[in-house]
C-alpha cells in the first residue's frame, strides 16, 4: 500500500482540517514552530503511536473539542482479503473505497483522558438504503435472515456472498460519499476487514534529530521494528513539541 495523503484535524495547531499530499519525494519548508514536525509525528501517532505517542494535550486548545482526528489514504491496495475458509472479499465489492479507487482509513483519538482511547473507521462510498447499511456489522444468522425475508437465490453460508446478493438485490443502493464505517471493534467482518487491512499497511519510521541519542533508545537498538517485512518511505524531521498550538 502506498500513502497519497493525510488530513489532520483538530491537531496542536491544527484546529481546522488541512490536507496533506504525498508523494514520491514529500519535503516541508516553513519558519519554526508552524506545524512541520506536527505533520510528520501525527503519521507517527497513525502508524504506530510509539516514538510519539498521542497526548491528553494534543487535541487544540482552541476548539473544545477533545477528538484529534488522522486519516491517510491509500493507493496499491491488497486485490483480496480473506475473511474466513472459502470466503474471499474485495474492498470493491464491500464498497469500502472512494470513488477515484483509494481507501481511506481514519483513527480518531479522544483526548479527554489522560490514557486517549482510539475508534479507526474507513471512510468509503458506501450503501445507505434502508434496511442495507451495516451489513458488515452483521452476524452470519443476520445475513441469512435478511437473504430469506427477501426470497434471494443465494447460499446461505459465507458472509460476502450474502452481502453481494442483498446488495446487488436493491433497486437503489443510495451510495454516499464519505460514510464512516467502524472497523476497530469487534463488530464481525468489519474487524476482520480491518485486520486484513492492517496487515498490509506500509511501515513508517520517524527519527528526530534535535535530541541526544543514547544506545538504549529504541530507535538506535531497532530503527525499523517492523512488524511486517514490507518497504516503507523513512522520514526524518526535527521535532518541537513546545509551542505547538
Amino acid at each position: 500500500m502506498k500513502l497519497e495523503s493525510v488530513t489532520i484535524q483538530n491537531f496542536r495547531c491544527y484546529r481546522d482540517e488541512v490536507l496533506v499530499h504525498m508523494c514520491d519525494l514529500t519535503t516541508f519548508v516553513g519558519k519554526n514552530d508552524i506545524g512541520k514536525s506536527s505533520v510528520l509525528e501525527a503519521l507517527e501517532i497513525f502508524f504506530n503511536n510509539e516514538t510519539v505517542k498521542i497526548e491528553q494535550d494534543d487535541a487544540n486548545i482552541y476548539s473544545g473539542d477533545t477528538r484529534v482526528s488522522i486519516t491517510c489514504e491509500f493507493s496499491d491496495l491488497p486485490s483480496e482479503l480473506s475473511l474466513d475458509a472459502g470466503a474471499d472479499t474485495t474492498l470493491a465489492e464491500e464498497y469500502l473505497l472512494t470513488p477515484k479507487g483509494t481507501l481511506k482509513i481514519r483513527k480518531v483519538f479522544d483526548c479527554k483522558s489522560k490514557s486517549p482511547s482510539v475508534e479507526v473507521f474507513i471512510v468509503a462510498r458506501h450503501p445507505t438504503a434502508d434496511g442495507i447499511g451495516g451489513l458488515l456489522e452483521l452476524k452470519e444468522k443476520d445475513l441469512q435472515k435478511i437473504v430469506k425475508d427477501k426470497g434471494l437465490a443465494a447460499q446461505l453460508k459465507g458472509n460476502p456472498g450474502m452481502r453481494k446478493a442483498i446488495w446487488e438485490a436493491e433497486a437503489d443502493l443510495k451510495l454516499v460519499d464519505d460514510v464512516p464505517i467502524p472497523v476497530s471493534k469487534p463488530k464481525e467482518d468489519s474487524k476482520r476487514i480491518w485486520e486484513q487491512i492492517d496487515s498490509h499497511l506500509p511501515i513508517f519510521a520517524l527519527f528526530q534529530s534535535d535530541r541526544s541519542s543514547r544506545d538504549s533508545d529504541g530507535e538506535v537498538q531497532n530503527p525499523m521494528r517492523p512488524p511486517l517485512l514490507q518497504q516503507s518511505p523513512k522520514c526524518k524531521t526535527r521535532s518541537r513539541r513546545s509551542n505547538r498550538r
